[in-house]
Formats: structure tokens, C-alpha cells, sequence
């Protein structure tokens, strides 16, 4: 098991008990942070004349609600996340500043699910009024990204029966790609979406009295948009 993947463990280990409980899972994962984290590394490097600096210090904005949910061990992650970042910057040969550090805060305006990633270079340096090294900005922070849960919204059938809804998208094309994931009592299977080329998105999803489950979304073909709507149940998932 390589160093990344083994960091990867831990902090999916930190949440264990406490995501996967219900059928539902539409919090921000721990994981995908220190994904999303590694990712805002590489699209801000700088490079040098002989060395590629990256930022040292990342702020995830987090919807009230998802924050929630890190409050117990909130310091430790934030901790194998720092670390993960510096394994990461370790294997790309890039230069830091200093240490990682990683923060949390909240912010009103996003949805669960959705998180917001802001970067910046910190230089590290030594008062002689104070022991400990201060840090001194060395750069404007860039501008926040914002990711989107792929999945928009779930509708259960019963205690073993749900589904969920959204869009991804396409490895090869980059266009959206309907997402519809099934929950049959034990886990989480993805269901093909329609087939049509084009742009698909699901954005909701209501159960029915006979056990089905509709999905309402759009489909963009053509630089036009059209309703999109879907039906699945036990039968013909």
C-alpha cells in the first residue's frame, strides 16, 4: 500500500460509524477533500527557475450542516489532511514554503454536499519578539472553487429501497452524464441512466404510491434544452 493511499485510510477510518449509516450519503466525504485538496496543489503551482512552489495554506469552506458532522474529530482531520497534502507535494517534487495547513469554515450560501477550496503561499517567518515562527502572506488568496455533490437529490421506497439522483460527467466527452444510484438494503449500485446523447442532468426525485420512483431533470442536445424524466423501480432497475 503506497504512503497516499495509506493516509486515504486513515482518514476514512476517522469517519467510520459515522457516514454510511442511513442510505443516504450526500455529505461532503473526508476523502474526496484531500482529493479535492491535492487537485487545487496542482492547479496552482509556480513554477520557478529551479523549483515548483505550490501553496501552503487551504481553507475548505463547508455548509453549516457538513461541518457538523466533522465536530468530534474535527483537529485530526484537519491534521491527516495537512499530511496528505505534504505526501502529495513530496511525490510531485514540489517545493513548499512551509508545513501545510489546512482550515474549515463555514459559509451560509452552500448547499450540503458542496464545498469551496481557497489557496495561498504563506512565508514563514521569525520574530524576535515571538519564539514561534509567524506566517506572513506572501499572496492574495485565489478565488474560492466551489464543487458540486454529483448527487441532487433521493427519494426511499422503504427502509431497504432508495435511489438517488444527479449528474456526472463523461470521462471522454467532459459533458454531464445523468447519474442514478440504486440502494437495495445492503448497498449502493449504479443504475444506467438514458442512453439518448446529450447533456443529461436529474435535479429530483419523488417516490410513488406503487413503489416506483421518478426522476425530473434536463437534457441539453443541440444548444437546446428539453425535460428530462425518468422512472425506476425493483423491477426494472
Amino acid at each position: 500500500m503506497n504512503v497516499l493511499r495509506s493516509i486515504e485510510t486513515r482518514i476514512e477510518s476517522l469517519v467510520e460509524g459515522v457516514f454510511g449509516r442511513g442510505p443516504f450519503r450526500s455529505h461532503v466525504q473526508p476523502v474526496e477533500l484531500a482529493r479535492k485538496l491535492a487537485k487545487e496543489m496542482d492547479d496552482h503551482k509556480t513554477i520557478s527557475i529551479s523549483r515548483v512552489y505550490v501553496p501552503n495554506e487551504y481553507v475548505i469552506y463547508l455548509a453549516p450542516r457538513d461541518r457538523e458532522q466533522f465536530a468530534s474529530y474535527e483537529g485530526s482531520l484537519l491534521t491527516e489532511l495537512a499530511d496528505y497534502l505534504s505526501e502529495h507535494a513530496r511525490r510531485e517534487g514540489y517545493s513548499l514554503l512551509s508545513t501545510p495547513k489546512v482550515l474549515l469554515e463555514e459559509d451560509d450560501d452552500l448547499d450540503v454536499g458542496e464545498f469551496g477550496i481557497a489557496t495561498r503561499m504563506v512565508q514563514a517567518r521569525r520574530t524576535r519578539e515571538a519564539e514561534e515562527p509567524q506566517m506572513v502572506e506572501a499572496e492574495q488568496p485565489s478565488a474560492t472553487r466551489v464543487f458540486k455533490a454529483p448527487v441532487a437529490a433521493t427519494a426511499a421506497v422503504s427502509a431497504e429501497e432508495a435511489w438517488a439522483v444527479g449528474s456526472s460527467p463523461g470521462a471522454r466527452s467532459g459533458m454531464n452524464r445523468a447519474l442514478v444510484q440504486r440502494f437495495d438494503g445492503a448497498g449502493w449500485s449504479i443504475v444506467d441512466g438514458p442512453g439518448v446523447p446529450g447533456s443529461d442532468v436529474f435535479t429530483g426525485a419523488a417516490a410513488a404510491p406503487d413503489g416506483s420512483v421518478w426522476a425530473v431533470g434536463y437534457r441539453d442536445t443541440a444548444n437546446r434544452r428539453a425535460t428530462l424524466i425518468g422512472r425506476g423501480s425493483v423491477t426494472c432497475a
